[in-house]
């Protein structure tokens, strides 16, 4: 998602209108707990006060959540929001998925086009021994 001006995201940075998935990321390394806490707890309600039908909602992290983090989802949210399906992808799971897709699709996700083959010729200057020897050939190229 992209914010919109002042009302921000809505507490959410991706979604699956259909299946009814919420994204949460966030990069939480040197974050204290309780500010990981707090973080992934607000994206949460406000995921909730903001969409309706939240069937799952996934808090993306670059890291791994320290235990007491993932007991304060376990012992406190989940039993808070017993209807919604809450999960937490750290950069094990991440990479797990996102390697179960096909080369096109992560192109897709990410943008970008990979080339299996270089477009350009490799041309051999074993007779350059160095950078003066080199200087004219780049000369020629540079205009």
């Amino acid at each position: 998602m992209r914010a919109a001006g002042p009302k921000g995201d809505t507490k959410n940075d991706g979604y699956c209108p259909k299946a009814r998935v919420f994204f949460a990321a966030h990069a939480t390394r040197g974050e204290t707990f309780a500010k990981t806490k707090g973080k992934v707890r607000g994206d949460l309600e406000g995921c909730l006060q903001e969409h309706r039908d939240v069937k799952v909602w996934r808090f993306l992290t670059n890291d791994t959540l320290p235990g007491e983090v993932d007991q304060f989802i376990d012992n406190t949210l989940r039993p808070l929001y017993p209807d919604v399906t809450i999960e937490v992808w750290g950069l094990k799971t991440l990479a797990d998925e996102i390697s179960k897709l096909k080369q096109g699709q992560v192109e897709r996700i990410i943008d970008v086009i990979t080339v299996d083959e270089p477009e350009f010729e490799v041309v051999v200057l074993n007779h350059m021994k160095t950078g003066r020897d080199l200087w004219p050939v780049l000369s020629d190229c540079l205009g």
